[in-house]
């Protein structure tokens, strides 16, 4: 059975089309509220899940930061301790005592 047959509602075809056109316009009309508070509850829930994940993003930059510096500090005493122990073995007068003294001091964790 094709389309046109089941969509006429009279055995006139611009009659039936028109009666089509004010039902769906009708109805359209009459829908317009309920899609209306649809696209707003959607909206609403893009907009609040938006605003989570920049909350989310920059709770993690601050705290990326955070560790990031102090990284960056560990790393500064780090080298100041490396340097300062240098200078301390190269004062040392004996080199046995200066090899050992300088590899525990460098490496405490194998000592």
């Amino acid at each position: 059975m094709p389309i046109a047959n089941m969509l006429s509602i009279t055995t006139n075809p611009f009659l039936s089309m028109m009666i089509w056109i004010v039902l769906l316009l009708a109805t359209l009309y009459f829908a317009r509220k309920p899609f209306h508070r649809a696209v707003s509850s959607l909206v609403k829930i893009i907009h609040n899940a938006m605003r989570l994940t920049a909350t989310s993003v920059l709770s993690a930059e601050k705290k990326l930061a955070r560790r990031n510096r102090e990284v960056l500090m560990a790393a500064g005493l780090q080298r100041s301790c490396m340097a300062r122990n240098v200078t301390l073995c190269e004062s040392l007068p004996s080199a046995s005592l200066r090899d050992h003294l300088c590899y525990s001091i460098a490496c405490p964790s194998l000592t």
